[in-house]
C-alpha cells in the first residue's frame, strides 16, 4: 500500500471541510424535513481538543466563504445565540444590555445562521 505524506495544513482542512460536510448535509435534511427557512448550526465547543469553538471561529472566513460557494443566494453568517425560554434560538449579537437581561445568558452558542427566507441581497439591505 502506498501513502502520500500529509502535513498539518492539509489535516486541518480536513477537519474544516468535514465540519463543512456536515452543515452541507444537515441544511438538505432540514429543508427535507421542516417548513422552516433558518437553520442554525451549532459551533462546536469540545474544551479538551485542539478542535474547539476557537478553533473554528479562527478559521471562520473559510468556512463561511465555502458554504457561500455552495449556496450561493442564501445569507450565510456567524453570530451568538441565546435559546430562549421558549425553545427558540435567537440572534443576541446586536441587542442591547436590557434586552440582554430578558435572555437566560447561560445558554448561549455560537452559530452559523443559514437563511433562504428571501433573497441573501434583500436581507443585506434590511
Amino acid at each position: 500500500m502506498s501513502y502520500l505524506p500529509i502535513n498539518r495544513d492539509l489535516l486541518n482542512n480536513i477537519k474544516i471541510y468535514n465540519f463543512i460536510d456536515n452543515i452541507y448535509n444537515n441544511i438538505i435534511k432540514f429543508a427535507k424535513e421542516k417548513n422552516e427557512t433558518i437553520y442554525y448550526h451549532s459551533i462546536p465547543t469540545e474544551t479538551n481538543s485542539e478542535y474547539s469553538d476557537q478553533y473554528y471561529i479562527k478559521n471562520m472566513n473559510l468556512i463561511i466563504y465555502n458554504l457561500q460557494n455552495l449556496f450561493p443566494d442564501l445569507s450565510i453568517k456567524h453570530s451568538i445565540c441565546a435559546k430562549g425560554k421558549d425553545g427558540k434560538i435567537y440572534d443576541i449579537s446586536n441587542i442591547n444590555n436590557i434586552d440582554l437581561s430578558l435572555i437566560n445568558i447561560m445558554c448561549y452558542n455560537s452559530y452559523i445562521i443559514i437563511d433562504w427566507s428571501l433573497p441573501s441581497n434583500m436581507l443585506n439591505n434590511s
